[in-house]
């Protein structure tokens, strides 16, 4: 029972690990970048004018490439 806890423990610390390292991996790349803010703005109002115009399937093509580049 001892090894089953332990293998748990270090499986949450290396998952937790990894979990950070992936966040601050994506920050570091989105914000490396000296327009990502004008882009995320412009992505995000896509999004917003899609919905804006009950335009479903241009809503569902604004999120998937959002989603692509976050």
């Amino acid at each position: 029972m001892f090894h089953i806890h332990s293998n748990s423990t270090i499986v949450d610390q290396v998952s937790t690990f990894m979990i950070e390292t992936m966040k601050e991996t994506r920050r570091i790349w989105l914000y490396s970048k000296k327009t990502t803010s004008e882009k995320l703005y412009d992505e995000h109002r896509q999004i917003f004018l899609a919905i804006k115009q009950q335009n479903e399937e241009l809503a569902k093509h604004a999120m998937a490439s959002h989603s692509c580049n976050v």
